[in-house]
């Protein structure tokens, strides 16, 4: 990730936050301090996205799912995230894999994305 790449986090209560500088995110809470902006979206989201990530056969999914690409490579923006799961996190990057927006796990994390895209600063785009 490049000095310009923006570092999206989400809570289970619903807590957003955005970063500037890469890496990851503090697993036990926000940072407030380091965070370029804070806000809040339907904990639903962050609540089914969870509930999603935690029966999720990561082993499966990624068997069936499609190489990926190096969008940036073409003007476009890769993306990467990684799930703090029951199972401990999985780690998932548009490189490697396409995101398939069929499945269940790709779509609520379109979701989470696309609403902390509408209240955060420095917003990123969705697939959607």
């Amino acid at each position: 990730m490049g000095p310009n790449c923006r570092t999206f986090g989400l809570w289970s209560d619903g807590i957003a936050a955005v970063y500037r500088q890469p890496g990851e995110l503090p697993i036990g809470g926000l940072d407030q301090d380091a965070a370029v902006d804070v806000s809040v979206i339907d904990a639903e989201l962050a609540t089914q996205l969870i509930a999603i990530a935690n029966v999720t056969d990561f082993d499966d999914l990624e068997a069936r799912l499609n190489p990926g690409s190096c969008q940036a490579c073409v003007d476009g923006i890769d993306y990467q995230f990684t799930l703090h799961t029951n199972a401990g996190p999985r780690y998932f990057t548009s490189n490697e894999f396409e995101f398939d927006q069929s499945e269940p796990l790709f779509q609520a994390v379109d979701n989470a994305l696309t609403a902390m895209a509408e209240k955060l600063q420095l917003s990123v785009e969705t697939h959607s």
